[in-house]
């Protein structure tokens, strides 16, 4: 789960999460959703996905979609960044990645 928490009315915001390699998406089809009371565009690239907004309105969002383990090992998440398309100085990353042990059956 994914936590945007925001100050200020934002438009066109873009929230990308690096995922780990060994962690597939269960749908991997892009397209329009509608959670917490607002709309946004998820695209799912090979390597993040990528959640885009027209308009993000002031508080908190958990944005959030499953995964499944592809491979077995030890690997390292990436960062999270949340970006105002118009302004880039309005952008804020997670903090460096976690370990991640996977153990595939």
């Amino acid at each position: 789960i994914l936590t945007v928490e925001n100050e200020q009315d934002l438009d066109f915001v873009m929230v990308k999460d690096e995922r780990p390699a060994c962690l597939e998406p269960q749908k991997e089809i892009s397209g329009y959703k509608w959670r917490n009371g607002c709309s946004f565009y998820q695209i799912i690239t090979d390597t993040d996905i990528r959640f885009f907004f027209d308009r993000l309105y002031k508080g908190n969002y958990n944005l959030s979609y499953t995964l499944f383990v592809q491979a077995k090992g030890v690997y390292s998440s990436g960062i999270s960044t949340a970006e105002c398309m118009y302004s880039p100085s309005f952008r804020c990353n997670s903090d460096c990645g976690v370990k991640i042990r996977s153990e595939r059956k």
